[in-house]
C-alpha cells in the first residue's frame, strides 16, 4: 500500500545538503557560536527579501511576538483570533496587554476589516492579525483601520513567508511583523528561530536590544531585555534555505492546485478560499470535514497521513479559562477547529502522491 507523509523535510534539505554542511562547517570553525556572520547575514538577506528595511533574528517566534509587542509599548486590550498557535495569544498578558477573542469570518476562516471595526473599543491597544495557514488576510484594509484608531498592529507571519497581497509582501504592512523559523515551516531551522520584521529604525533598534539583554554593548544594559538571540548555527541554516524559499512555495502551490481540481466538486468537503488579489503559500492545506475522527481513520488506514490545525479553539483552552469563554462564543472559529484536517503538502511532494491523496478522499465520501 502507498504511504503518504504529511511532511517530509528530508527532500528539501537534501537538495541543499552541501550548502547547509559547508555553511555549518564554516561556523563551526569561526568559533563564534553566538552573533557570527551569519546572523548578520541572513538578517540582510531576510529583509531583502522581505522587502522591509530592517529584520532582526531572535531564538524562536514566540519571542518574536513578545519583544514585538513590547517594543510597540501601548497598553491595553489586544485583539487575536481563536484560530492559531498558542503563542499569538499567550504572550499578550505576559506583558501587562490583555487578550481580546474575535471570531473570524465563515467563508475565509480569517480576520475581516468588518470584524475588527465592530471590537476596537476605548480599550484597545493593538491586534495580532495572523496570517493563517499560509493565506493572507485582509491586511490591507485592517491596516488603514488600525492606523484610523491609532492602534498598533503585530503581522503574524510564522505561517506565511513569502505570501503576497496587491503584489505586496505581507510583513510590510504594519508597524511591525513576525515570523517563526520552526523547522516545519515553509523556511525553517534545524530547531527553533525566529525573526522581527519592521520599516521603523526606532522599533528595529529597540527589538535588537530586547533581543540581547537590553545592551548596547557587552556589559552596559540600557533597559531591561531577554535572551533572545538567533544563534549562529540555525542562521546558516536558514540562509541556505532562503535561497530556495520560492522555488518551494511554487511547490507547494503546485500541490494545492491539485488538491483544488479534484476535491472542489465534492460536496461534503469544504475547501480554503484565498481572498482577491492575494498569493499564498500554502504552510497547511486546510479543508473542512464532518466527523473528522472518522475521516483521519480512514485516510490512515490507506496510508495517507493527516494533521489537525488546530483542534481546540483558543477561547476553549484551560489557559484562558479566567477570560470566562464558553462553547458558542466564537461559533466561526469553532466549527474550524472541530473539523479541520490538515491534507499533505511539502515541497518536492509527488504529484502522484497528492492525487492519490485525492483518490482515497473521493473513495471515502463514495462509501
Amino acid at each position: 500500500m502507498k504511504q503518504v507523509k504529511f511532511n517530509d523535510l528530508t527532500l528539501q534539505i537534501h537538495k541543499i545538503k552541501d550548502l547547509i554542511s559547508e555553511n555549518i562547517n564554516s561556523v563551526i570553525e569561526s568559533n563564534a557560536f553566538i552573533k557570527g556572520d551569519f546572523v548578520k547575514k541572513f538578517e540582510e538577506n531576510f529583509k531583502t527579501y522581505s522587502e522591509v528595511r530592517h529584520s532582526i533574528g531572535v531564538s524562536n517566534g514566540t519571542d518574536a511576538l513578545l519583544i514585538a509587542m513590547e517594543a510597540l509599548s501601548k497598553k491595553g486590550e489586544v485583539l487575536v483570533q481563536p484560530t492559531t498557535y498558542v503563542a499569538s495569544a499567550s504572550m499578550i498578558p505576559r506583558i501587562g496587554n490583555e487578550v481580546k477573542f474575535v471570531d473570524v469570518d465563515k467563508k475565509t476562516w480569517q480576520i475581516s476589516s468588518d470584524i475588527i471595526s465592530q471590537n476596537i473599543s476605548q480599550k484597545t491597544s493593538g491586534l495580532i492579525g495572523v496570517h493563517l495557514y499560509g493565506f493572507p488576510y485582509d491586511v490591507e484594509n485592517i491596516s488603514n483601520i488600525v492606523k484610523e484608531k491609532n492602534i498598533w498592529m503585530i503581522e503574524d507571519s510564522a505561517q506565511a513567508h513569502g505570501a503576497r497581497l496587491n503584489g505586496q509582501k505581507i510583513g510590510t504592512f504594519g508597524e511591525i511583523a513576525t515570523y517563526s523559523f520552526f523547522p516545519g515551516k515553509n523556511l525553517g531551522a534545524f530547531g527553533d528561530a525566529g525573526a522581527i520584521n519592521t520599516n521603523s529604525d526606532t522599533l528595529a533598534d529597540l527589538c535588537r536590544k530586547l533581543a540581547d539583554g537590553g545592551r548596547t554593548n557587552k556589559y552596559e544594559h540600557e533597559i531591561l531585555g531577554w535572551n533572545s538571540r538567533l544563534d549562529t548555527l540555525h542562521a546558516s541554516v536558514l540562509d541556505a534555505k532562503l535561497q530556495l524559499l520560492d522555488e518551494w512555495n511554487v511547490e507547494r502551490t503546485n500541490i494545492a492546485n491539485i488538491y483544488d481540481d479534484r476535491l472542489k466538486n465534492i460536496e461534503q468537503i469544504t475547501l480554503p478560499i484565498k481572498l482577491d488579489n492575494t498569493i499564498p503559500v500554502y504552510h497547511i492545506y486546510p479543508v473542512l470535514v464532518e466527523n473528522r475522527e472518522r475521516f483521519i481513520n480512514y485516510m490512515n488506514e490507506k496510508g495517507v497521513s493527516t494533521g489537525i490545525h488546530y483542534p481546540i479553539p483558543l477561547h476553549l483552552q484551560n489557559a484562558f479559562s479566567y477570560l470566562g469563554h464558553k462553547m458558542g462564543d466564537f461559533p466561526n472559529s469553532e466549527e474550524i477547529c472541530f473539523n479541520e484536517v490538515s491534507l499533505p503538502i511539502f515541497p518536492y511532494m509527488d504529484h502522484d502522491d497528492a492525487h492519490y491523496v485525492c483518490d482515497v478522499i473521493e473513495s471515502y465520501f463514495k462509501n
